[in-house]
């Protein structure tokens, strides 16, 4: 199923495999730690350099994300997302499965039925991850946001957790929101 094609990334894609790994690097170095991503230190490190969620920095320091400013049913949605995926990669820690995770994007894979059900910013914008031990079974698909004037300076990962309703393929956000990248379809935000 991974390579179905053999393609060059394009710039977003590549910056989208760039952070993926680096991500999955920072999940194995605490996994090996049995560290706990849900304290404030680890969750201000996710937000700076990985993960994307609907809330601008902290005014008087731009790289800052003052979580008093995130609503609590968000932060604890938050932290179960993060906890969810960790807790993954822990209860499989035996079978190595985080350090043979690999991506690409979703256009190169032979997952064409949902590829093709995909909104445009879905299709160009998501990653499938795998067991390389094992390219035809999908472990599962991460949504990106590239860089967006006046949002976000760097792509980062917006979800992990994709759904199915009224016909349509969603993702919800890592403090809930369903379906957000709607709005980003069809070069509405470019």
């Amino acid at each position: 199923m991974a390579f179905s094609q053999k393609k060059e990334y394009t710039v977003n894609e590549q910056k989208e495999m760039n952070l993926f790994f680096d991500f999955r690097n920072y999940i194995i170095n605490n996994l090996n730690t049995k560290a706990d991503l849900s304290d404030s230190a680890h969750l201000e490190y996710l937000l700076q350099h990985f993960l994307f969620i609907n809330l601008k920095s902290d005014s008087l320091n731009s790289e800052l994300i003052n979580f008093s400013e995130i609503p609590s049913e968000k932060m604890e949605y938050l932290k179960k997302s993060i906890a969810n995926l960790y807790n993954y990669f822990l209860s499989n820690i035996d079978k190595k499965l985080e350090e043979n995770l690999t991506a690409i994007p979703i256009r190169m894979s032979k997952d064409t039925f949902i590829f093709k059900r995909f909104t445009t910013f879905q299709k160009e914008n998501t990653l499938l991850f795998f067991d390389k031990r094992y390219p035809d079974k999908t472990l599962g698909y991460m949504l990106f946001i590239p860089p967006i004037k006046n949002v976000n300076q760097e792509t980062k990962i917006w979800s992990w957790d994709l759904g199915f309703k009224f016909g349509k393929f969603y993702f919800t956000s890592l403090t809930g929101e369903e379906g957000y990248e709607y709005i980003f379809d069809d070069e509405k935000i470019y």
